[in-house]
This record gives C-alpha cells, sequence and structure tokens, in this order.
C-alpha cells in the first residue's frame, strides 16, 4: 500500500490539494508515496504560520 500524505500548516494536516505527486524510487521505479502538489496560496498560509 502507497502512504498519501497531506501538508501541516500551524499544527493542522491540511486537505486542500486536488492534485499529488508520486514520489518514486528511482533505482526501481516503485512507487513509495502519494504527496500534495502545494499551490502558492497553501505555501503563503504555512510561512505565515511559521513566523
Amino acid at each position: 500500500m502507497t502512504a498519501t500524505y497531506s501538508n501541516y500548516v500551524d499544527g493542522q494536516f491540511t486537505t486542500t490539494a486536488t492534485d499529488y505527486l508520486d514520489v518514486t524510487n528511482p533505482a526501481t521505479n516503485d512507487l513509495l508515496a502519494r504527496v500534495p502538489e502545494t499551490d502558492a496560496a497553501e505555501v503563503d498560509r504555512a510561512v505565515a504560520a511559521a513566523r
């Protein structure tokens, strides 16, 4: 089973992503995980929360 991750922003896991990127092992091309394709607004929110 492949893990699907969410962003962790301001103490909460976010579910705003609609698209995900596949993370693969370059040696075997096995799918390791799926991570959110984060947009600029989500990045801005994370940066603001980190300050």
